[in-house]
This record gives structure tokens, sequence and C-alpha cells, in this order.
């Protein structure tokens, strides 16, 4: 009989789409190992990006799971922070030998709930360490940190490498699925304060409709630079790679630039991502504006011109952030809960 494994996972315009391609990306390493894989996901937008990305797995609404549970030898959840506590009786009343895993990013771990397994992923000054809480007097807690625990989807590993150039000029701009505060269009005004030509491309969530996209388009009126929109994309690491630099907000994003050493600007939604980014800026890997009201478009032009005419610096940034990360996170996790 095959490992029954669920995923209970959470995406949407408001949230984007990072908890569902992390879960996608880890159930396909147990689908390679045969494993049946189940989700729970109650996106619409997000169902269909899972069912293109995996043609073989079962979609089921919670209160059907809840009822079944038991059939399942692991249920992983991964969802939005303030989603953690909808599934703690979920959790806290589990009676079978059905383990649950939580996935949570390490900047999130207060909200994580008590499971079987917790895995907090973030940048850390070391690459894997376990730590045992107990519960109770038979039960216990195994959380795992280190850089040893991202996850990424196949294309960052079959991606080519990406390479300093001593000239460059092309920037890529990515906020996230919905980018609710705007980051986009106000990237796009300081751009259009560098006199030099740029090539700039977009990175465009689900929460880019028609008028939205005219709108931007409209501030790269009579540009000099050369300007490409993406959206519905397949190749993400490949667009990153034949970039120079990055301006984004954070999420998956951060650690996905950080593996293949493209050197990126940090704009932050709140302060949690502006102390994540903090620190990697005190350590050399990116560079930090601050949270979004707090900064002008002047500031990411001169940031962004600075970065691009100054070759040592992305050179040595780049190099940082490879040293910072490792590709093999959903092998590692499948390992430690197939022991």
């Amino acid at each position: 009989m095959k490992t029954n494994i669920l995923f209970i996972t959470e995406s949407g315009l408001k949230i984007g789409y990072g908890h569902l391609y992390r879960s996608i990306a880890l159930a396909k390493e147990f689908l390679k190992r045969g494993c049946k894989v189940e989700f729970v996901i109650d996106d619409e937008k997000g169902r269909k990006i899972l069912l293109d990305h995996l043609l073989n797995v079962d979609v089921r609404e919670l209160s059907f799971v809840v009822k079944d549970i038991s059939s399942f030898k692991f249920v992983f959840l991964d969802v939005f922070q303030s989603s953690w506590i909808k599934y703690k009786e979920l959790v806290e009343s589990n009676v079978s030998q059905t383990q649950f895993v939580s996935i949570i990013d390490n900047a999130f771990l207060d909200y994580a709930l008590e499971t079987d397994y917790i895995f907090q992923i973030g940048f850390q000054s070391y690459n894997s360490k376990e730590t045992i809480k107990n519960k109770s007097k038979d039960k216990s807690v195994k959380i795992y940190t280190g850089n040893d625990f991202f996850i990424f989807r196949d294309e960052f590993s079959n991606t080519k490498s990406f390479k300093v150039k001593k000239q460059a000029n092309r920037v890529l701009v990515t906020m996230g699925g919905s980018d609710p505060f705007m980051l986009t269009e106000m990237v796009s005004d300081s751009l259009e304060m560098i006199s030099f030509p740029l090539t700039i491309h977009y990175i465009l969530g689900a929460g880019f409709d028609n008028l939205r996209i005219k709108t931007l388009k409209s501030k790269h009126f009579n540009t000099i630079h050369q300007i490409e929109y993406h959206k519905n994309i397949n190749n993400m690491a490949r667009i990153m790679v034949e970039n120079d630099i990055a301006i984004i907000n954070g999420g998956n994003t951060r650690f996905e630039l950080t593996l293949l050493g493209v050197p990126f600007v940090s704009i932050s939604f709140n302060e949690i991502q502006n102390s994540i980014a903090n620190k990697l800026q005190l350590t050399g890997r990116g560079e930090n504006l601050g949270i979004y009201f707090n900064i002008t478009p002047s500031q990411i032009a001169n940031s962004t011109k600075n970065i691009l005419n100054n070759f040592v610096y992305r050179k040595a940034i780049s190099k940082k952030l490879k040293e910072r990360i490792n590709n093999n996170g959903a092998n590692k996790i499948y390992r430690l809960l197939d022991n």
C-alpha cells in the first residue's frame, strides 16, 4: 500500500502563492518516492496552479479530511501566519498514528503549532540543527532549523549559473502575487529617474488586472528603457539569472535569488521583513532600503544606479549569497521523516 501524505496549504491575491509553490515542491519529492499525495486548498486560482504542476493529486475539502485523518501517515501544514490557529484543534485532538508537520518561515516561528515536526525555514548561521521539545510524557516536538531546509521548485536546480557582468543594465522587478501596497508602481517611477538605458523585466502576479497593467505601462510612456512584462510565467529561475540585479519585496523570492546568487534590493512591507533584510545587509548579502512608507522613488533610483555601476560590489554580494543556502531541502525533509 502506498504511504498517504496530505498537504494543507493556502494561496490567494492577498497572501500570494509562496506557500503553495513550496508545498508543491515538497510534494514532488514524496511522489518520486512512490507516496500518494493529496491536498487541501480553498483558493480556485491556487487549485489551478496545483493541478497544472501535479497532475495526479486529489484536492479535498478540509471537512472531509478531518473525518479521515487517520488514513494519512503525515499531514503537512504550510499556511499564512494568521491561519495557524484554525488548525489548532485538528492537531491537538489527533489520537491516531498520523503525524503533523509544520513548514514555517523562521521569522514567523511564534505562530507555529506544536506539531510532531517543525521545519523553520530561514537564513541561519549553520546548516542543520535538531531541537527536541517535550510536549507531554509520551509526546515530543522535533524542531529542525538551518540552511539545509530551504525548498525550491525543480527549475531552480536545472537553470544555468548566474554570472556577474562588468557592464550591468538589466533589472528585474518582482513584488509578489498581489503587491497590495503598489510597490511595483513606486519602483517604475524610480527607474524613470535613471538617465542611462535599462532593460527592465516586470514579473506581474495574479493581483495585476488589465487596468493596473495599463497604468504601469503608462509610467514608461516615451521611456529610454526597454520594458518587458511577464505574467503567468513558468520559467522564473531563467528570468532571474538573465538580469543583473533584482528589486524585490521579500518572501520566497529572496530565497530564490540567494540560491542563484543574484544581487537584490529589498523594500519591506512590515517590520518583520525589514528585520530579515537588515540582517542580510549587515552580512553583505543584499541591500535593504527599509519599509516602503519611509522611502522615496529617488532613494530607489540612487540605490539601483549605485549597484549597477559597482561591479566589485555586485560580485561580492553574489559570492556571499551563494555561501548561505542549500538546494536539497525537500530531499532532506523526506529522509528525516522516512527514518
